[in-house]
């Protein structure tokens, strides 16, 4: 007997499972299915086994008694039961639960079926889940890991595992070396994504990228560290893109493999490959990432693209830029035909500096207006703000009250924001407050006259250094624009800035005696449309915007409006001319026509700090190229 109370079976074999005996008769009671060693649910074997009583047998899940307390009972009088445990009457077919366990048998129940066919038009009943029973940590069937083997329906088989719902796991399972594998990155880091979102602006608004950095970075939620990050993306992009697209589209098979916003993606990781040394591994796989954000299946594309150009950029710029003059135009992204017109107008090393300098960020300077602070209230309010404010200097002249800050972020600083936006200070480059210093003569001006006054920067500037110069603004003062909402800045910030405007007229430049008629001006300042190759470092787009023709074109409408301003200049009076690019034939070029010319015969150059005229270089850490002449009327 043994330790449940059934009493020892004896061995048998052959057809165990088929309801019959060793010779083939059929055993005893009704429904021979149980198979051997499972307790079959028939009746006793006919002379082979007698009746005998058994105890109570005990589930081997949770331990209970099956059949009730104490309840003794022999083969041929077993209780049937049904799949939900109800008991059905002894002549019934028997009937096996899900799990098959019927008894303390050593069989093994099939997985998932019974032990016994079921016929075909009977439903198939729903079973209520059970939920698992957990095992703490040390006891029988408690799963130590995926080391330990599992046996099937065994005491240490796995827990169940939740379906994935699409999320990362918190954690990830450590290796056998006990060390946690590092995640995989999956999305691009915020400052390109920030990066890529400007570019996209820029691209479907035909905007500029300065003023999308303005609006769109640095309004953003990042840190400043990735605000810095993500600028210097946007704007070496737009600085270098024709070269970017011309190595990505040898790494294709035709230009429209890629649609525009993928295209925008893949130069940013373009540009970190050529022109940051980014590790290649790094760049491609925030390329891959950027791609599928802006199309999930472009990911594969951006993959084969980018590994290809961090192979072919082994190679580049594909010559020596000591001595190729279009290998070195390649490696700082600049057009051949470019770095020519530059180097004939300032000379071949000017030019190379002029393009090394191009590509570096722009310093900051700032102005103080006189017409609402003094010097040395901004100077103090700047230094502690960190700015480490100094004067600057620019072609020679030395604009009072115009000083370099260490770096941007001083904008940044509470106090100094607050003078901004009050118009205690304006930011603006040395080169073009050295201007606006020439437009004012030893004596105060009845009246002056701004052609092209834009956003009213330089306004602003000549106002306030009339203040400063003679001790109030210039009286009689009007600008001219062709632009209707150039007035309207204007206003706006004459209201913030404090100076003053007599009348802000919007025409053509090219007719100003059907604006003013016979009316002149003391002082005539022509700010010239030009092609603005001086300031490339704060308007990155007009490197690949700009076209040969576009100079011819800047050229023939600055000529046209220096003629028309020279008519409004009154006897004795100085006119101003301005530009802010570097060609000779946007500058020298033009002023030699106009002193030739019918309209500039009365007029004749006056030197300024010894020279014939003005002009700054763009080096690398100094102000933006301009170029200015003061023309004397007899």
């Amino acid at each position: 007997m043994s330790e449940n109370g059934n009493g020892p079976r004896p061995q048998r074999s052959g057809n165990g499972g088929n309801g019959r005996g060793r010779d083939g008769a059929p055993r005893g009671g009704k429904g021979g299915y149980g198979r051997e060693g499972r307790g079959g649910s028939s009746g006793a074997r006919q002379g082979s086994y007698p009746s005998k009583p058994r105890g109570p047998r005990r589930d081997d899940r949770d331990g209970r008694p099956a059949g009730g307390e104490g309840a003794k009972r022999s083969f041929g009088d077993k209780p049937r039961f049904s799949r939900d445990g109800e008991k059905r009457p002894s002549g019934d077919k028997p009937r096996f639960s899900r799990d098959g366990d019927r008894d303390g048998g050593k069989g093994a129940p099939r997985k998932g079926g019974f032990s016994g066919p079921r016929r075909s038009d009977e439903p198939k009943r729903p079973q209520p889940k059970k939920p698992p029973r957990p095992i703490a940590e040390g006891q029988e069937g408690y799963y130590r890991g995926p080391e330990e083997p599992i046996r099937p329906g065994g005491a240490n088989a796995r827990p169940h595992q939740p379906r994935m719902t699409g999320k990362p796991p918190a954690a990830r399972p450590p290796r056998r070396d006990g060390k946690t594998p590092p995640r995989p990155v999956r999305h691009a880091t915020p400052a390109r994504r920030m990066a890529l979102q400007a570019l996209e602006r820029i691209r479907t608004r035909d905007a500029f990228a300065q003023e999308v950095v303005d609006t769109v970075v640095d309004r953003s939620q990042l840190t400043p560290e990735d605000k810095a990050f993500a600028t210097r993306l946007v704007l070496g992009v737009v600085s270098t893109r024709g070269v970017l697209d011309e190595m990505l589209y040898r790494c294709m098979r035709t230009p429209d493999d890629a649609q525009p916003d993928v295209m925008s993606a893949l130069r940013i990781s373009a540009y970190e490959i050529l022109f940051l040394g980014k590790a290649d591994h790094a760049a491609v796989d925030q390329g891959v990432e950027l791609a599928r954000d802006v199309a999930p299946r472009a990911g594969g594309l951006a993959n084969a693209v980018l590994r290809r150009l961090a192979t072919v950029a082994k190679a580049f710029p594909f010559g020596d830029p000591k001595t190729d003059d279009s290998a070195f135009a390649f490696s700082q992204g600049f057009p051949k035909w470019l770095l020519d017109e530059v180097q004939q107008s300032i000379g071949e090393q000017e030019g190379r500096v002029f393009a090394l300098a191009s590509n570096e960020p722009a310093p900051v300077y700032v102005a103080v207006n006189a017409l609402k602070a003094t010097d040395e209230e901004m100077f103090a309010l700047l230094a502690a703000a960190k700015g480490n404010p100094q004067p600057a200097l620019a072609g020679g002249i030395t604009p009072p009250g115009c000083y370099l800050l260490e770096t941007g972020r001083v904008l940044q600083d509470g106090r100094v924001s607050r003078a901004l936006n009050l118009g205690h200070i304006i930011v603006s480059d040395a080169s073009a407050q050295a201007v606006a210093t020439l437009c004012l003569p030893e004596q105060r001006p009845a009246s002056l006259l701004e052609v092209g006054s834009g956003r009213a920067t330089k306004t602003t500037l000549i106002q306030s250094g009339a203040k400063r110069k003679y001790g109030q603004q210039i009286e009689r003062y009007v600008a001219v624009d062709s632009f209707a909402f150039k007035g309207r800045i204007l206003k706006e910030r004459a209201e913030t800035c404090g100076f003053t405007v007599s009348d802000m007229v919007v025409g053509d430049g090219r007719h100003l005696e059907e604006l003013l008629g016979d009316e002149t001006f003391d002082v005539v300042f022509l700010d010239a449309p030009c092609s603005g190759l001086g300031t490339l470092r704060r308007h990155q787009d007009i490197r690949w915007r700009i076209k040969p023709e576009t100079i011819e074109e800047d050229a023939q409408l600055a000529s046209e409006l220096l003629q028309s301003a020279a008519s409004k200049v009154a006897p004795g009076g100085l006119l101003v001319f301005s530009t802010c690019t570097v060609t000779r034939q946007e500058n020298v070029a033009q002023v030699a026509r106009f002193l030739e010319s019918e309209a500039g015969r009365g007029f004749r150059i006056e030197e300024v700090e010894g020279k014939a005229g003005f002009a700054s270089e763009l080096v690398p850490g100094g102000p933006d190229a301009h170029f200015a002449v003061k023309l004397r009327r007899a």
